[in-house]
């Protein structure tokens, strides 16, 4: 009897030791995937077994929309050592493109279909509890209208504003206009002696 008991914890550690995630293979691995604007070079740097560090440095993503996603994406999942994290709302190509290179670094490394399992797991960042601000003045939208709108309420008095926006950054699509700024209709198209219609502005096609 003593014998049938004495294999039980032997067999129980053989049945863990075959579940547990193979380690990872120290170094640096690279890899190319298509962006948003271009092929990127992504490099993961595993040490330790665990990611250590990712480097984007070499991408055409778009300045505070993509290269945001790219920063905000690899901290995360170098924080939660895991591709599972959130994409960042309006930069969800650049996000996706990011975890993509990640795996396939991984995958270089030695981490087999079931350790991807463990590096693809999700991970909820967002919490489903209500929270509330109180301030003089709510803005909804942080593109450069809400922002603009947001100095003027500061300067004209208020003590304190808050400014409510989806994506993952500010700035909006004031953000990659180049310098040109969205406007329909207004008084200086009338002084150019613009006849593009309303309809058609909203509505180039």
């Amino acid at each position: 009897m003593m014998k049938k008991l004495a294999l039980i914890p032997f067999m129980l550690s053989m049945a863990f030791a075959g579940q547990s995630q193979a380690a990872l293979t120290d170094g640096v691995y690279e890899t190319t995937v298509n962006g948003h604007n271009a092929p990127m070079t992504v490099k993961v740097t595993i040490k330790d077994h665990k990611i250590a560090a990712i480097d984007t440095s070499k991408n055409l993503e778009s300045f505070g929309v993509g290269k945001v996603a790219l920063d905000k994406t690899a901290a995360a999942i170098l924080k939660d050592q895991t591709t599972g994290v959130d994409n960042i709302t309006g930069a969800s190509l650049s996000s996706l493109a990011l975890k993509s290179a990640v795996r396939t670094c991984l995958q270089k490394a030695g981490a087999s279909d079931q350790d991807l399992k463990n590096y693809t797991r999700k991970i909820p960042h967002i919490s489903s509890t209500p929270v509330e601000y109180k301030a003089d003045v709510a803005i909804i939208g942080g593109g450069g209208t809400g922002l603009a709108a947001a100095v003027s309420a500061l300067e004209n008095g208020a003590k304190k504003v808050v400014i409510l926006e989806k994506l993952g950054y500010l700035g909006g699509s004031t953000n990659v206009s180049g310098g040109a700024l969205n406007a329909v209709d207004d008084k200086r198209q009338k002084a150019q002696a613009s006849r593009i219609p309303f309809r058609n502005s909203m509505n180039p096609q």
